[in-house]
């Protein structure tokens, strides 16, 4: 399986290269790029495309590197908040728990209600 996965990657390798040189020897014709801060007098067009695509990349893997450290931020946030709200949980159900232990049945009915007749209150 690895063997098949290096070759895969290799091909792909390959494939990238070969079209990246068709491009390169379709768009051969120099350019002037005037930039705020400089001027480049003589760049090949499938450069510029290929620094454009490039950079375009960069600023994308920020981005998504910025929102998956935000989501594990609040990931971890939450995990606390859960980990609160179970423990809280538990606590309530043990103090009702014991709470129940010290009534007696007659207690637990309430008091305005004979035997036989039917609690409709819910």
């Amino acid at each position: 399986m690895k063997l098949v996965r290096k070759l895969l990657i290799i091909a792909v390798i390959a494939t990238v290269t070969v079209m990246l040189s068709f491009f390169a020897q379709a768009n051969d014709q120099s350019v002037r790029l005037n930039l705020i801060f400089h001027t480049f007098e003589s760049i090949q067009i499938w450069l510029l495309a290929l620094l454009s695509f490039l950079a375009g990349m960069l600023v994308t893997i920020l981005i998504i590197l910025f929102d998956v450290i935000a989501v594990k931020l609040n990931e971890g946030k939450l995990v606390k908040e859960n980990r609160k709200l179970i423990a809280e949980l538990s606590k309530i159900r043990n103090q009702k728990l014991a709470e129940l232990e010290n009534l007696s049945f007659n207690d637990k009915r309430g008091d305005r209600f004979t035997d036989g007749e039917i609690d409709d209150r819910f």
